[in-house]
C-alpha cells in the first residue's frame, strides 16, 4: 500500500481479500464480470468485487432495512446491499442533479441504517449533511475515499466516531453517536 491521498491495493492483497470472504452468487458474479469489463464511453474505475461483498457484509451486521447511497454507480455494490435487505426493506440510490433535493425530502428524524458515499456524484459535503441528522444512533456511514473533501469533512463531523479503512480501497466508517 502507498501512503497519501490514495491507497494502491495489490492484486495479492485482493486475492487474500477475496479468498477468505462469503462467495459472490451467480448474479454478483455476473454483474461483477460485467462492471469489470472495460466501456468505450466511460473509461472511469469499477465496481470492486471486494468492495460490494465488503458492504453487504455491513448491511448484515448493521441489520440494515432502510439504505440510502449517494454517488455510487451501478453495479455490484448496489445489488450486493440490495440482496441483504429484509422483505420490508428499502434502498434509496440517488444520482445528478436532483439529489440534494431528493435527500431534503426523506423524513428528518433519524431512520437510515446504512448511508453510503461515493465519490460519483456532485455536493457530496451537502449530501453527508444532509444524512447525518437522517441517520438513526448507532447507524453505519461509508464514505468513498475518493469523494474529494468529503473524507476529511467526515472526520471533523462531531456527530459521528470514523476511521479510515485503508486496506479496502480507502473507504472511511464513520458511527452515528
Amino acid at each position: 500500500m502507498i501512503k497519501g491521498d490514495s491507497t494502491q491495493l495489490t492484486d495479492e492483497l485482493i486475492a487474500y481479500t477475496l479468498g477468505r470472504t462469503s462467495p459472490a452468487d451467480p448474479a454478483q458474479r455476473m454483474l461483477d464480470d460485467a462492471t469489470h469489463t472495460p466501456w468505450p464511453l466511460f473509461p472511469g474505475p469499477r465496481a470492486a468485487e471486494e468492495r460490494g461483498r465488503l458492504l453487504a457484509f455491513l448491511a448484515r451486521l448493521t441489520g440494515a432495512r432502510r439504505i440510502v447511497e449517494v454517488g455510487t454507480l451501478a453495479g455490484l455494490p448496489p445489488l450486493s446491499r440490495a440482496q441483504v435487505l429484509p422483505p420490508d426493506g428499502t434502498l434509496l440510490s440517488c444520482a445528478g442533479p436532483d439529489t440534494l433535493e431528493t435527500l431534503r425530502g426523506l423524513p428528518q428524524e433519524p431512520h437510515l441504517d446504512l448511508v453510503v458515499i461515493g465519490a460519483d456524484g456532485d455536493d457530496l459535503v451537502a449530501s453527508w449533511d444532509e444524512l447525518v441528522p437522517r441517520t438513526r444512533q448507532g447507524g453505519l456511514l461509508v464514505v468513498d475515499a475518493a469523494a474529494g473533501e468529503l473524507p476529511e469533512h467526515a472526520a471533523a463531523d462531531d456527530r459521528v466516531d470514523s476511521v479510515p479503512l485503508p486496506a479496502t480501497a480507502g473507504l472511511t466508517l464513520a458511527r452515528r453517536r
